[in-house]
Parts: structure tokens; sequence; C-alpha cells
């Protein structure tokens, strides 16, 4: 079973995805800035990989990488 979490962070929200042999197992959003909402995230299963789509800045990239960081070890 191949499981991939993908992010959609944009300007004002960012939203999540994890799928499981291509197939929506879970989603979810959060507000910008905001990635402690990622309890749910924390919940599911390591993700074999992790894509991120992103218009914000890079201070918000760097954030979201940060808060992915401590859920799993991946770099997206």
């Amino acid at each position: 079973m191949s499981t991939r979490l993908e992010l959609d962070l944009g300007n004002t929200r960012g939203k999540w995805r994890l799928l499981r042999d291509e197939a929506v197992a879970d989603r979810g959003h959060f507000a910008r800035g905001e990635f402690d909402g990622f309890d749910r995230l924390a919940r599911t299963e390591q993700p074999q990989q992790i894509w991120v789509a992103s218009v914000a800045g890079h201070e918000q990239e760097a954030e979201l990488l940060a808060a992915l960081a401590k859920l799993w070890p991946i770099e997206p």
C-alpha cells in the first residue's frame, strides 16, 4: 500500500489530503500559519511521500516544513 500526503499552501489557508493507493483516505484544512491544526494529521499513518504546492512566501513554507518535520522524518 502506498501513502502520499499532498499539501496546498495558499495565501490565506492550507489544505491537505492523504491518499492510500491513489484514493483519498482523509483530508482537512488549516488557517495560514496555524500548523498546530495538524493534530488530525499526527493521528494518521506516516506517509511514504509528501508533496507540497505553495503560493505562500518563503517564511510560511519554512514554518510548514518545520511543522511537518515534527510529525515525520520525511523531507517533502
